[in-house]
């Protein structure tokens, strides 16, 4: 939505409003004297990311005031203007060829022994740089209190309009240092739009948008259920996570190197790496995967809700009749990080632990989410063996739909949806209110390939009015509502397995059956 101008303009001069302004009007005194506003700030803003006990403020404090230290003297060298920067044209060039080229890692150049040479900074320390930044320029700058939940400032941006650019790839360092910048200019140009000056930025970004959006962590009772597994490991380098694996409860909440593709509810199989080498505990994934562009660790889940199981240790793993036929166990757990864990292996898993007298009821189960008994193996066996009887099941007839149904658009150009069901006007190719349109895929196995065909499936929808849209593949069916403007985020999902029961049947039928369409038209 587009901001709404008399509402910011309220907040800014409510009482809250002052108190922010007050809050970063002098940012770099609160850390110079490390203002208990500040840290309560800074707890509030990490616990929201879920690093929890794993976090130090005073690090985050020591870590900004060394930012501050190091551009001061680099400035005192000559190496940055100590000027004020007077437009967008100098920050960039403030930024790019003064502290990118003083900090940033640049792949292309070695130190004297053919070594990588030692940065003062790279994408990584893009949070306690940002501060300095903002505290120096703040026309240009903003202070970068996002990590690690750079999903909330997607939300902003969404949220209020603002051109988010697309996140660079995990090793290109230098373009990851520089999407700070490239942030920072998303959020100049959208401030200079509304016409409030840089000092307000942080105000609307850390007071104003998050009691819009209301982000958090959602708890177990409201989670999904789990649609797929995943193997994630800890303990490399003694880097902490023993220490902390051991003390968690069932509470606990945490940031983890994991798969993008992870969704909210998925099951999270924690693997202690050597020299422990055994499965410790079974988590819940907290919301959607993603990529945390400043973080060293580029790919992240949040998962929470951990049962501690009876350790399973490789040993037993690679002894075991279906385990070792496990890829990651013939590979000796290498790569861990993000591998999906088929069905029969997480069964395994639970059988194991069974067996070694565990109680299960507590522990997440991986239900089928693919149909049996049916060979799919092309788009147009989806179509035959799962949409066309579900299409029979919901009341339809097969002269109440047309396949491959040919839209005119533009000058003749044609799309061409799978199914549209219910069509009110057969002559110019377009139908009116109260079709529906079905799109059929062989597989969507990603949650971005999901995002695509859906996408796709909208498009159709959007051009004939259909009251929804549904997208069905070998992994299930999604269906979303015009009223709710076809949003994925707010689609149902069954399993193709689900899809077989009377129950699920049912609430399909209230939604999208023959008789509800035809009493809508």
């Amino acid at each position: 939505m587009k901001l709404n101008a008399f509402l910011w303009q309220n907040f800014v001069e409510s009482s809250k409003g002052r108190q922010w302004i007050d809050f970063f009007g002098d940012l770099k005194t609160r850390y110079e004297h490390r203002d208990p506003d500040l840290r309560r700030f800074i707890e509030q803003w990490a616990s929201l990311g879920s690093l929890g006990e794993r976090f130090s403020i005073d690090e985050e404090i020591d870590n900004a005031m060394d930012a501050f230290g190091l551009l001061n003297e680099a400035v005192k060298n000559n190496q940055l203007p100590g000027d004020p920067l007077n437009s967008w044209d100098e920050a960039e060039a403030y930024f790019r060829d003064g502290v990118g080229q003083l900090c940033y890692w640049d792949e292309t150049t070695n130190g004297a022994n053919g070594e990588p040479t030692e940065y003062l900074f790279e994408a990584s320390d893009i949070p306690r740089l940002s501060v300095a930044l903002y505290c120096l320029h703040p026309h240009f700058f903003f202070p970068y209190y996002f990590y690690p939940q750079f999903y909330v400032l997607q939300q902003i941006f969404d949220e209020f309009g603002i051109f988010m650019p697309p996140v660079p790839p995990k090793y290109s360092h230098d373009a990851r240092f520089c999407y700070y910048l490239e942030l920072c200019h998303s959020l100049y140009d959208f401030r200079q739009q509304l016409g409030f000056s840089g000092e307000l930025l942080p105000v609307f970004l850390y007071g104003f948008a998050p009691e819009v959006l209301q982000p958090g962590n959602p708890t177990i009772a409201h989670l999904p259920k789990p649609k797929r597994a995943w193997f994630v490991g800890g303990g490399v380098s003694n880097n902490g996570d023993f220490a902390y694996l051991d003390r968690v409860t069932e509470a606990s909440q945490t940031i983890w190197q994991g798969n993008p593709e992870t969704q909210p509810g998925d099951i999270v199989v924690m693997y202690c790496l050597a020299p422990r080498s055994y499965v410790h505990s079974f988590w819940r994934a907290l919301r959607s995967g993603a990529v945390e562009p400043f973080r060293f660790f580029y790919q992240t889940i949040w998962i929470g809700h951990p049962r501690l199981v009876t350790p399973i240790p490789l040993s037993e793993m690679r002894r075991d009749p279906v385990l070792s036929q496990m890829p990651l166990v013939k590979g000796n757990m290498q790569g861990i990080n993000g591998r999906p864990v088929k069905k029969q292996f997480y069964d395994r898993l639970l059988s194991i632990l069974s067996a070694k007298g565990m109680d299960l009821s507590a522990l997440p189960q991986l239900e089928d989410f693919e149909i049996g008994g049916v060979a799919l193996r092309t788009e147009r066996d989806v179509e035959q063996h799962l949409l066309e009887p579900l299409l029979a099941e919901l009341g339809f007839r097969p002269n109440d739909w047309i396949r491959q149904m040919k839209l005119r658009v533009g000058r003749g150009e044609k799309v061409i949806p799978d199914y549209v069901v219910l069509p009110t006007n057969r002559v110019d190719g377009r139908s009116a209110r109260g079709s529906w349109v079905w799109e059929a895929k062989f597989s969507i196995p990603s949650h971005r390939q999901l995002q695509k065909d859906f996408e796709q499936a909208t498009s159709y929808a959007r051009l004939v009015g259909a009251l929804g849209v549904s997208l069905i593949s070998r992994e299930g069916l999604w269906l979303g509502l015009k009223r709710d403007e076809y949003l994925l985020g707010k689609a149902r999902h069954w399993s193709a397995a689900q899809l077989q029961s009377s129950d699920h049947l049912n609430e399909i039928r209230d939604i999208a059956g023959r008789h509800r369409l035809a009493s809508s038209r």
